[in-house]
């Protein structure tokens, strides 16, 4: 199995991957209303929208939110399915808060992770069908979210972009993420897309099967809530086991290596040049926000 490690000692800086505050979660039981997560329910299908402005960068009070929320909407009785998308205009997500690697208070990183960790454990997990309703862009994390979903629609748009691009950040995807992407795409593609680190088009993500269908922004949710309704028509427990008949094996490995797979993580953000190259992106950023 493949860890994260480093390839590269330099970072490349993400303009949009910046730390925000977000507030916890205030549920009820039909909605949710925080800064960083809104969840609402319709005829069954609840939506569960990430709003961390400016770019839904999962930093870990957001990756604690969205987990909490998707549980509590797995627990919800009433509703049947589970839409994820974003209330951010033009962005499902840009992927992890390069912000949270700069530092080595290993206590804090291991709680980033560990909170990372839950999150694509949730997802894949989930017993209700789970859909990404992906209205923009969604880079690295932000991919590997939608992954985790049973079903992928993405709005059409020439800026808009998808895929696991870590490896142009100097590192590796963890095997979990690589696992997600594997069960999408064939080997060949998932090979070669994973080590460039490439970023595809909606239409292009549709060819190779990262997404499942491509719509107009207006369309977006509609299409997503009847695919739900598909999936919800299906014997729940049938359709349940064979999903982890399908994904188990990745679900397991990571249940199993947990602590180990932390501790790489830890390994490779607190090297001293690994550090120096995310100080100096924060510094530069911190510069072009004055």
């Amino acid at each position: 199995q493949s860890y994260i490690h480093s390839t590269r000692t330099r970072i490349e800086p993400f303009d949009t991957m910046f730390r925000f505050v977000t507030r916890n979660v205030v549920a009820t039981r039909r909605s949710v209303r925080a800064m960083s997560v809104a969840v609402s329910t319709n005829d069954g299908v609840a939506t569960l929208s990430m709003a961390s402005k400016p770019v839904n960068a999962l930093n870990t009070k957001f990756i604690q939110e969205l987990t909490t929320a998707f549980k509590t909407l797995e627990g919800d009785k009433e509703a049947k399915g589970i839409i994820l998308t974003s209330s951010v205009p033009n962005i499902f997500s840009a992927g992890l808060d390069i912000t949270e690697f700069g530092t080595t208070d290993t206590t804090k990183l291991a709680t980033f992770w560990t909170s990372l960790q839950d999150l694509w454990l949730a997802l894949n997990k989930a017993k209700k069908p789970v859909v990404a309703a992906i209205n923009g862009s969604a880079p690295a994390g932000g991919c590997m979210m939608s992954l985790c979903c049973d079903e992928r629609i993405m709005v059409d748009g020439p800026k808009y972009t998808i895929g696991l691009n870590e490896t142009k950040l100097g590192i590796v995807a963890p095997f979990w993420f690589v696992s997600s992407m594997k069960q999408a795409i064939s080997n060949r593609d998932a090979l070669r897309m994973l080590q460039l680190g490439q970023l595809v088009s909606p239409q292009q993500a549709l060819a190779c099967g990262l997404v499942d269908q491509v719509v107009a922004p207006e369309a977006l949710i509609e299409t997503a809530t009847a695919v739900v309704q598909e999936y919800a028509k299906i014997p729940g427990q049938a359709r349940y086991l064979t999903k982890m008949a399908c994904k188990g094996d990745s679900i397991i490995a990571l249940e199993k290596t947990r602590e180990q797979d932390v501790e790489n993580f830890i390994t490779l953000v607190t090297q001293p040049q690994v550090q120096a190259a995310i100080g100096q992106y924060l510094e530069a950023l911190s510069k072009r926000q004055k």
